[in-house]
């Protein structure tokens, strides 16, 4: 356990309580980019816990690893509140290695190579999903006419990017979170026009677009993609209607889960407004599963292919 100064011990605490709530509760963020507020997240906190060690002298003995021990806790915490985000689960992961190989012989350095190492995955993944829109506007400049489902920051950056013009994406409003909406507001911005549907309609609009774009939260080890609930649905749609079905998604969505085994996590049912009865019981599941025979390509930052590894 830390030392931490009596007056400070509420602070830190509250922090990390805040970091986790919003880590739990954040349902109109992609997985990128919840990712990345998590990481950013972490710099943060370790700031507060280089300032609660030098404000306590540095008490602890060195070569104790309790900041090592507690960050490794927490970011395994970070895991168990997102199952069904690969990103969130590969960069804790991969943050936890870096953080195994760091000397813990002085803690002040310690936690100031702990929060580097947090920065440099964010950099990563930055740098990832700028290439990631850029191999997708190549893949899709033939298009004139899409349709998608939810809001990634992927397909966010991607639309936007697509320099063809006219350019009609059909955007889904994606209940209950109606994250759509907010995606439609920023694609009308920049001059695309916009088809705004209900979810239950993209069988009966799917015959009018060229092709079905959608990100992931997860592409599972067996090529099947973990995405907002409906996702399914629509790449059943594009099959029936031979309309190709892309998905985009940078290698930190590569997750070692299956189908069998992944965990597809529900959300607070006062988000669906139901009616209330006794022999009412609603249920917010807010992830799918698209089977991999439905998926026409993945695209990542190294380009498109019909095998995401």
């Amino acid at each position: 356990m830390i030392y931490y100064p009596d007056s400070t011990q509420l602070t830190v605490d509250l922090f990390l309580d805040k970091l986790l709530k919003s880590t739990e509760e954040d349902l109109s963020s992609g997985a990128s980019e919840l990712t990345l507020q998590i990481l950013l997240g972490l710099a943060n906190y370790a700031d507060y816990l280089k300032r609660l060690t030098l404000e306590a002298n540095n008490q602890m003995k060195k070569g104790q690893s309790q900041p090592l021990q507690q960050l490794i806790a927490v970011s395994n915490t970070i895991k168990q509140l997102r199952p069904s985000m690969a990103p969130v689960n590969n960069a804790m992961t991969a943050w936890q290695l870096r953080l195994e190989s760091l000397s813990t012989s002085d803690n002040t350095t310690f936690i100031e190579n702990a929060k580097s190492s947090c920065m440099r995955l964010v950099t990563d993944i930055k740098e990832k999903q700028e290439r990631l829109t850029s191999e997708s506007t190549r893949a899709l400049c033939d298009y004139e006419s899409l349709m998608t489902f939810s809001r990634s920051s992927a397909i966010h950056q991607v639309l936007i990017g697509l320099k063809q013009r006219p350019l009609r994406v059909f955007v889904c409003e994606s209940r209950p979170g109606y994250e759509g909406r907010t995606l439609a507001e920023d694609l009308a911005k920049v001059g695309i026009d916009v088809e705004f549907i209900i979810d239950a309609a993209v069988n009966h609009h799917m015959p009018y677009v060229n092709a079905v774009v959608v990100g992931a939260d997860s592409i599972l080890a067996d090529g099947n993609i973990v995405n907002k609930c409906g996702t399914s649905l629509l790449a059943l749609s594009a099959t029936f209607h031979k309309r190709p079905f892309y998905v985009i998604a940078d290698s930190y969505k590569q997750s070692t889960f299956t189908t069998t085994n992944i965990v597809l996590e529900q959300m607070p049912t006062d988000e669906l407004q139901a009616p209330y009865a006794d022999k009412i019981h609603p249920h917010n599941v807010y992830f799918d599963i698209t089977d991999a025979s439905l998926i026409t390509g993945y695209i990542s930052e190294e380009g498109i292919s019909k095998n995401p590894y």
